[in-house]
Parts: C-alpha cells; sequence; structure tokens
C-alpha cells in the first residue's frame, strides 16, 4: 500500500498510518468481503460487501 507517496511500511507508526493499518488488516480479514486496489493516486482500496 502506498501512503503519502511512499511504502506504508513498519517504521512509520503516526496514528493516521496505524488506523489505516487496522482497516485494511479488519476488511483483508472479513469473509463477507470481497477487495479491489485501484492505481489511481496513491491506490484506491474498493471494499464490496457480499451477499
Amino acid at each position: 500500500m502506498i501512503w503519502g507517496g511512499r511504502v506504508a511500511d513498519d517504521s512509520q507508526r503516526d496514528p493516521d498510518t496505524n488506523a489505516l493499518r487496522a482497516l485494511n488488516k479488519k476488511l483483508h480479514s472479513g469473509e463477507r468481503v470481497t477487495l479491489s486496489m485501484l492505481t489511481i493516486g496513491d491506490g484506491l482500496r474498493l471494499a464490496y460487501k457480499r451477499g
């Protein structure tokens, strides 16, 4: 994932980056969600609720 033009690696520990990591982790583990990433800007995450 790109964040502010850079890869959001483990060295970034600010609250905004941590919030994005938590959201992505929750979405990725969700069984009712289909995810996709578009190459727009830093990346646009699409989450589609199944069923």
